[in-house]
């Protein structure tokens, strides 16, 4: 991978230029590696561009009072697309690119012809959270009840100190998010979930046919949180056939 000589935070998948686009945004303490090898099983004509953000990579962490914050430091990285282009996101990722979505469309910029969400419940089920900021402890608590992490990994104090601040920073900036109606997006949605996933699970994923005008599509995998590291091969057709119709 590489980054795009537009921006650090933008790494592509290959340097080979496609006509269509999808940005894909990282899980909470997810890098530019979280979807590896994912790009190869797109179709050819879509290029993938994952986002690097700050405190991952070569890119310096930087601290955001809130989401919406870090938000607007993002939408400038999409306010000259000049190809048609999509949005990918699992989890923090998912409500990332929701949330830049409604930004550009304030600022009445293109919008992306697709938005694909994955292991997140739709906005209006997300409140914020009034407490202390998270203790190591309750951060590898939560990084457990999630699933996808290894015990070995969770239970080695080293390892985990080297991961914990960027995780924290991105469990903070959610804690953070306060739903607000808008007018619906005009973009057609693809909702994906894992069936025994206990806290973003198909239930509260519904909502989301209310932040939009266009077409909902949803699909349930059976599996917790990350429901997409066992099916990813299933998850990729999924998306290559809404990619192909909405780009």
């Amino acid at each position: 991978m590489s980054s795009t000589n537009d921006h650090p935070w933008l790494v592509r998948a290959s340097r080979e230029q496609r006509p269509r686009t999808l940005y894909a945004f990282p899980y909470a303490g997810g890098d530019a590696q979280a979807y590896l090898g994912w790009a190869s099983r797109l179709d050819a004509s879509i290029e993938w561009i994952t986002l690097e953000l700050p405190g991952r990579g070569s890119c310096p962490a930087t601290s955001y009072a809130d989401v919406q914050e870090f938000v607007q430091a993002l939408v400038p990285l999409f306010a000259d697309c000049q190809k048609p282009f999509a949005f990918f996101g699992h989890s923090f990722g998912a409500l990332l690119s929701f949330l830049i979505c409604r930004a550009l469309a304030e600022r009445q910029l293109p919008l992306p012809r697709g938005l694909i969400l994955s292991g997140c419940k739709a906005p209006a089920y997300f409140e914020p959270v009034a407490q202390p900021a998270l203790s190591d402890d309750d951060t590898i608590a939560l990084i457990r009840a999630y699933g996808g992490t290894p015990e070995v990994v969770l239970s080695n104090r080293a390892l985990m100190s080297f991961f914990l601040p960027t995780i924290k920073a991105d469990l903070t900036l959610v804690r953070s998010y306060r739903w607000q109606p808008q007018p619906r997006l005009p973009i057609p949605l693809l909702i994906l979930s894992g069936r025994q996933d206990s806290t973003h699970g198909p239930d509260v994923a519904q909502g989301w046919r209310d932040v939009t005008s266009g077409e909902t599509t949803f699909q349930a995998f059976d599996g917790g949180h990350f429901f997409i590291k066992d099916h990813h091969y299933d998850v990729l057709q999924i998306m290559n056939q809404f990619l192909l119709k909405s780009l």
